[in-house]
């Protein structure tokens, strides 16, 4: 969540976001999986869904995609 924020604040209108390894090795998609790093991944794909400015795409290539364009 917090990279995501500091990067929206230098990005402009257009710009784009893309975080891999969004799936976490579908560790994220895991509900049972409680681990640091996987709660991490998850807050912060949550934090990204509720951005308003965002608009947002997982994409399930490689290890996971997540690409967002600041509105």
């Amino acid at each position: 969540g917090e990279y995501v924020e500091q990067a929206l604040r230098v990005l402009r209108p257009g710009g784009v976001v893309a975080l891999y390894h969004a799936l976490l090795s579908d560790t994220v998609a895991r509900e049972s999986n409680l681990d640091d790093e996987t709660l991490i991944v998850r807050e912060t794909l949550e934090a990204v869904r509720e951005m308003a400015e965002l608009t947002s795409v997982l994409l399930p290539v490689g290890d996971g995609l997540l690409v967002s364009v600041k509105n």
